[in-house]
């Protein structure tokens, strides 16, 4: 998509549409996979599945725990 140079905008805006297995590495998220050593989105919905929630609602619990932390 122009002027997406990341594609972080239209990742998130597909998951505000509904898109239940989104994830938007944007650096809360990207934080929190490298303290808990995740290296990658499939590891993040793997984790989502064990949990049984979908991989929008691990994207939203870790961006309010990490977002807590910011400065």
């Amino acid at each position: 998509m122009p002027g997406q140079g990341s594609g972080l905008s239209f990742s998130y805006l597909k998951m505000l549409c509904g898109d239940e297995e989104g994830i938007k590495l944007d650096r809360h998220i990207r934080a929190f996979m490298s303290i808990v050593g995740v290296s990658n989105v499939t590891q993040l919905r793997e984790i989502a599945a064990e949990l049984e929630i979908s991989a929008r609602q691990l994207d939203y619990a870790i961006w309010q725990k990490m977002s807590r932390y910011a400065s």
